[in-house]
């Protein structure tokens, strides 16, 4: 069972919802102990523990924008967890800074 958000839901509906809310997802993720590492292993299921709510096609355009991968994949699970339950002061941070490419003047 996926733990309660300490925060108050986030729904990004479109992909300029997440670049207008793009500072606060940010701050949310940087406040959650190893959240850069856990965005890294599943984003999806992070957004989901800090209380973002991103449709599919804000995810979608996301996706193809940044050139990434962002759903779990086989093994992301026990790694997501164990990345969740471990010390946050570890030898291995990962601070975020933007979710967004930004473009050429």
């Amino acid at each position: 069972m996926a733990a309660r958000s300490r925060h108050q839901p986030l729904v990004i509906s479109t992909f300029e919802d997440l670049a207008t809310h793009e500072p606060e997802i940010v701050r949310r993720i940087n406040d959650t102990p190893n959240g850069g590492r856990l965005l890294l292993i599943d984003a999806s299921r992070l957004f989901a523990d800090i209380g973002v709510i991103l449709s599919e096609a804000a995810l979608a355009e996301w996706r193809s924008r940044a050139g990434l991968s962002l759903a779990g994949h086989a093994g992301s699970r026990t790694a997501y967890d164990a990345v969740a339950q471990a010390a946050p002061d570890g030898p291995v941070r990962v601070r975020v800074r933007t979710l967004l490419r930004k473009e050429n003047p």
